[in-house]
């Protein structure tokens, strides 16, 4: 398993995966969770046994002043097989509540280029809704 990373990545396409069509490899493989907004307070986020260090658990700043993002996405990354993880998140509401969230998510194959193409990189994600309750998203 590769080291975990924190909010915002860049996709970076690569042709020739193998085989005899151009297939695309496009970013890492990871599990993405995504907090309502800034007033969310992260105090852990783990996949697996792999956990994102204290420094990565603040929301990064916007790019334009004034410019609220819809959600603030944490990242921890994967292996490019598909399946199935454990994951835990504890955080603080905007109220003061302190909730844990742990469970099962799964990720999912994703390919570019054409049906004889592998699955080249895999993700999930984990969307914490306004009532703290977590849905679970495989491309």
């Amino acid at each position: 398993m590769t080291s975990a990373v924190a909010a915002g990545i860049s996709f970076v396409s690569l042709v020739g995966c193998g085989g005899s069509e151009n297939c695309i490899r496009s970013g890492p493989s990871v599990v993405e969770l995504r907090l309502p907004s800034g007033s969310w307070d992260l105090s852990s986020f783990c996949v697996d046994e792999q956990c994102l260090p204290p420094r990565d658990l603040q929301p990064r700043p916007g790019g334009n002043a004034g410019v609220q993002p819809a959600f603030y996405s944490y990242l921890i990354e994967v292996v490019d097989t598909p399946r199935t993880y454990g994951y835990r998140v504890e955080f603080t509401t905007p109220d003061g509540r302190s909730l844990t969230r742990e469970g099962d998510v799964t990720t999912a194959g994703n390919k570019s280029g054409g049906e004889t193409c592998k699955p080249t990189f895999s993700t999930a994600s984990l969307t914490i809704g306004d009532d703290g309750e977590v849905t679970s998203q495989s491309p």
